[in-house]
């Protein structure tokens, strides 16, 4: 009986401690997993326990309050550290600070949730011409006509220099 005792405190000190370096900003299992000296899996099962418990233990403002004092935490880190980088005598000095600031950033990216959104990149104009100047080679004669002199006015009007459009 006596194994399994001990069995669980060294797990509950394992989640306690998972817990740390969740709260710390650690959020990768692969990190946990290390740190903790256990299994990816087991690590993945204490990050859900501890965050369930979370969820049990406060309500949603509590925990809005809490992200919110993280992120002005996390600034005033930004903030400390550009100072610092900014002051710096020497360039190891520099490149140190501007690493936390980079660890920061990438903080207060995960609090804010925008580690989950994905960039939606846009086209660039070049690209955006190219496939109008496609759709108007495939008009109908007359209606190619009619977009090429809209076409041609629009650069008159704009003060362009005038173009040699084919007929």
């Amino acid at each position: 009986m006596q194994p399994r005792i001990i069995r669980n405190l060294k797990k509950d000190k394992l989640i306690a401690k998972c817990e740390k370096l969740l709260v710390k900003g650690i959020d990768s299992i692969t990190d946990i997993s290390e740190q903790l000296g256990v299994s990816y899996g087991t690590a993945r099962g204490y990050v859900q326990l501890v965050k369930s418990r979370w969820v049990d233990s406060k309500n949603i403002e509590e925990l809005q309050a809490e992200r919110e004092g993280l992120v002005r935490k996390v600034q005033e880190v930004i903030k400390e550290s550009w100072q610092i980088k900014n002051t710096a005598k020497t360039a190891l000095e520099a490149s140190q600070a501007l690493r936390t600031i980079l660890l920061a950033v990438e903080q207060l990216r995960r609090l804010q949730g925008l580690d989950l959104v994905s960039p939606t990149l846009e086209e660039p104009d070049e690209t955006k011409i190219f496939k109008m100047a496609q759709e108007v080679n495939q008009l109908p004669k007359e209606e190619y006509k009619i977009a090429m002199q809209m076409i041609k006015a629009e650069i008159v009007k704009r003060g362009k220099a005038e173009a040699n459009f084919p007929h």
